[in-house]
């Protein structure tokens, strides 16, 4: 496996222990620590968190480490807002385009995924999943500027973390709510397909906010 791959690898892994709240918010992290918790050289995982610095997840401490960036309840209500100006009219254009059969598998695939990850209970996985999917559905647009947005935006708001319950027993029920949205685009169903993504990201606010910092 080429270099490239292993700091992608790392950077995944260690994205999903970021937001899925793995990674406290108020400890220091080092590139030799995390790089012998997941067993592999601490090269790649330094970049792996520098780029991670870059999307504004982490935040560097001089010659300590790093910690995660937490949002305070102010900016994650301001996330919310653009995600919902950006999304909803995303999906409108993704189910008036009529994505091709192939497109729609390969989402069906994803969707398959993290709902099997959701049902075991792995939060990392589930959380790796769930971004790929909603990521490959919005890239149905052709838009790069917006998808690397739309990235960007989730991952901010999932640093609240899976600070309680209500957030963990959520995800089975959004990982199935995948299958309905998916259903909506198939048939071309603009409205409801747009009704379904708003309410997907108004429940999802009000869990992942739980763990928001104060304003």
């Amino acid at each position: 496996m080429s270099h490239q791959s292993f700091r992608e690898q790392a950077r995944e892994v260690i994205r999903g222990m970021i937001v899925s709240g793995k990674m406290a918010p108020d400890a220091l992290y080092s590139a030799p620590k995390i790089a012998s918790d997941l067993n592999v050289s601490a090269t790649p995982v330094r970049e792996a968190l520098l780029d991670l610095v870059q999307e504004g997840l982490l935040r560097p401490v001089r010659n300590r480490g790093f910690q995660v960036v937490i949002m305070t309840a102010k900016e994650h209500d301001d996330v919310f807002k653009i995600r919902l100006l950006l999304e909803v009219p995303s999906i409108r254009e993704i189910s008036k385009s009529s994505p091709t059969a192939n497109q729609m598998k390969g989402l069906y695939d994803l969707a398959n995924a993290a709902r099997q990850f959701a049902r075991e209970g792995d939060l990392i996985a589930y959380l790796n999943a769930d971004r790929r999917f909603h990521i490959s559905l919005i890239e149905l647009l052709g838009n790069k500027p917006l998808t690397e947005l739309v990235a960007s935006l989730r991952d901010r708001v999932r640093l609240l973390g899976l600070a309680n319950s209500g957030a963990r027993s959520h995800i089975v029920q959004s990982a199935t709510e995948h299958f309905e949205l998916l259903d909506r685009i198939a048939a071309s169903d603009t409205e409801s397909a747009a009704a379904i993504i708003e309410r997907h990201l108004r429940r999802s606010r009000d869990v992942w906010g739980a763990g928001s910092g104060p304003a």
